[in-house]
Formats: C-alpha cells, structure tokens, sequence
C-alpha cells in the first residue's frame, strides 16, 4: 500500500481565450502557437545536449586536453561544464529564445526533460527504447503560481490570466466533476500545483485546455486493511466482486456492447458514404462526420468503465474493504490477444486504470493476481 498521505490528479479543463477580439485575438493565439513550437524545438534540444554529455566518453577524436568528466568545473577539478548539467541546457535555452518566450516556462521544460531523461537513460543505453522524441503538439509548462488574477465569471465559469494572456474556462456540463475541483482549490482544500496548457487543432478547429494538477490529502474513510473484495474481469460482466460469500455484479454485456456496436456501426456506414462525397469541399469537412463517430465511441466508453469503477470502488467502502484483488487479469489478457472484437469492445485496461486510480484517493490497495 502507498505510504504517501496525498493524491494527485490531472483534469482536462477546456479554455478560451477571454476579451479578445479581431485583430487580438489572432495576436493572442499566434503567441500560444509561438510558445508551443519553441517548447517542440526544446524539449527534442535538451534531450539531445544531455544524451550527448553522456556519451561524451566515447568521442575518441577530441583532443587530448579535453576532458570527459562531466561536471561542474567550479566542484570538480576535472569537470569540464562551467555549471551543473540541468543548467547547461537551461542556458542554451535562455540565449536561443529570451524575449520571446516566458522564462518560467523554459525552466519548467528543462526540469520535466531533464527529469525524464535521467529516469529513462539506462534504458537508452542498453538499448530497450530509443530516445524520446517531442511531438509539435507538446504541452506548454506553467508554473501554479503563474495562474494570476482568477475571478469568478458567467455561467459558473472563471476568468484568469496566464504570462499576460487571458482565459475562460468552459466546464459545459462538467460531468467530470471539473467545476467543483477546481472551486476547492480556490478554497484551498486542494492545492493547484504547476500545470500545463495543450494547444490542439483537430478537423480545422482549435481547442486549448488546461490540463491542472491538483493535490490533495486522501479522503478518510472506515475500512478494514484486512478484508480483501475480489474483482474478477468477465466476458458477460464488465466487474464481478466478491467480498467473501457475497457476489456482487457491476454491469453487463448487453448494457456495454450495445450502444458500443450501434456507434461502430454508424461510423462504418458513415466512412462508405464518404466515399461518395464530393470534392472541392476539403478534406476536414469530408471526414468531419467520421471523427465525430469516433469521438462519440471514445466518450461513451470512457463514461461507462468510469461509471463501473466508481460503483466497485462505492460497494468496497459500503463494505469496509481495504484491498482489492484483481484476479484474472492474466487470463483476460490472453483471451483478448485471440479475439479481436473482445480488444477492441471490452476496454479491461482502461476498467484496470480506473480503478487504481479512484482507490488511491480512499487509501484502498490494489494489487493484481
């Protein structure tokens, strides 16, 4: 069990861009891209100077007088680095891009990749996985304290200002919850901590969301360490629990597969009449109706394994369970390697990731059998 007192989530929150108009608002969504891509160029820049300083030992053909050691030459007599390695690519960074991007979120960056890399070097060298590679639509790193000014708008909604920029967040219909989270950090029951924005453009429209972390103390509740509810993955039931002799079932196949299939369905009648369609119109419009299927899929199975895992997690405090046991996760992850319709309507490990992350926050174990 995690000894850690605190849980941490992210939340997608979407935003607009507030109180601009014309010729502004371009100029403040220029200045969101020109931030994303200097972050894209960086974030691939720092991976790349700090692979290099430590495979710096094996360029043979620098001269003798240079030395390999690298570190700080002001802590080592044998360094070669003028200051700590985190700092050098912080540096490189400064002298590409001061004055036109915040400096907080250059070091942010830098902390993040820097942090990646050295946790995932040993792997780089040994060959299990290249190193990683930064794609255009990397989120933008802000710090929590760079969150500024935020005030309470229309429609339940609030106004805030970001490195001079200014934003509205729009919960919509907030079935995540998103509105309330974020109200309890303001009360300070939560704790904002740094966050990120991500800039998406998708079928020529652009989106941006505020994806925010927050922290907060576990939530205490009566439970038992020592009395285990057993969760079992089945074909015919999305989760079965038993809590000794008691066998509960959380919901079922025709419930999960039937609205699922009728989307799949649509999508694929939709995808033969697109082939009909006709040009001139572009792309985007013409495979508008296929990405909407397709979102529509992907928010109903989203809705449903977190409406499943948050009934099981429910049941086991109803029921002072302490730890749950996923039992059969081995035999549903073979089962799924040989039946493709299984993979691809079932979601067991999106059920597996729910359900960890919603007993986290009630310090429920979970382990897997």
């Amino acid at each position: 069990m995690s000894s850690s007192k605190e849980v941490t989530i992210t939340r997608k929150i979407e935003l607009n861009l507030h109180g601009y108009e014309g010729k502004e608002f371009k100029e403040a969504f220029d200045k969101l891209y020109k931030w994303r891509d200097i972050c894209f160029k960086s974030a691939n820049l720092i991976a790349t100077h700090h692979f290099h300083q430590e495979q710096a030992k094996q360029f043979f053909y620098y001269t003798e007088e240079t030395k390999v050691k690298l570190a700080n030459v002001s802590k080592d007599e044998n360094g070669i680095l003028t200051t700590s390695k985190q700092n050098t690519t912080y540096q490189v960074l400064s002298n590409l891009y001061k004055g036109q991007i915040p400096t907080s979120i250059l070091t942010s960056l830098n902390s993040q990749v820097v942090s990646a890399f050295n946790k995932e070097k040993k792997f780089y060298f040994t060959g299990e996985r290249s190193l990683r590679n930064y794609k255009s639509d990397i989120p933008i790193p802000i710090q929590s304290s760079d969150i500024r000014q935020i005030k309470e708008g229309e429609h339940d909604n609030y106004t805030f200002n970001i490195h001079g920029l200014s934003f509205r967040t729009n919960f919509g219909k907030d079935l995540s919850g998103n509105r309330i989270i974020f109200e309890r950090s303001l009360q300070e029951e939560y704790k904002l901590c740094d966050s990120s924005i991500q800039v998406i453009r998708k079928n020529g429209k652009t989106r941006i969301f505020l994806l925010a972390v927050f922290q907060f103390d576990k939530l205490r509740v009566n439970i038992d360490v020592n009395k285990i509810g057993v969760v079992k993955l089945d074909f015919e039931t999305p989760l079965i629990l038993q809590i000794g002799d008691k066998v509960i079932k959380i919901g079922n196949k025709k419930e999960f597969l039937h609205r699922r299939v009728a989307i799949q369905a649509g999508l694929r009648r939709t995808q033969v009449a697109s082939k009909y369609n006709k040009g001139g119109k572009g792309i985007q419009k013409k495979i508008a109706a296929i990405e909407r299927f397709k979102e529509s899929e992907i928010s109903y199975v989203s809705s449903r394994i977190h409406k499943y895992s948050a009934e099981l997690i429910n049941l086991c405090i109803k029921y002072k369970v302490g730890k749950i046991v996923l039992e059969n996760m081995t035999e549903v992850k073979e089962a799924t390697k040989d039946n493709e319709f299984l993979l691809r309507n079932w979601s067991y490990f999106g059920l597996k990731e729910k359900i960890s992350y919603k007993s986290n926050k009630y310090n429920i174990e979970v382990t897997e059998n």
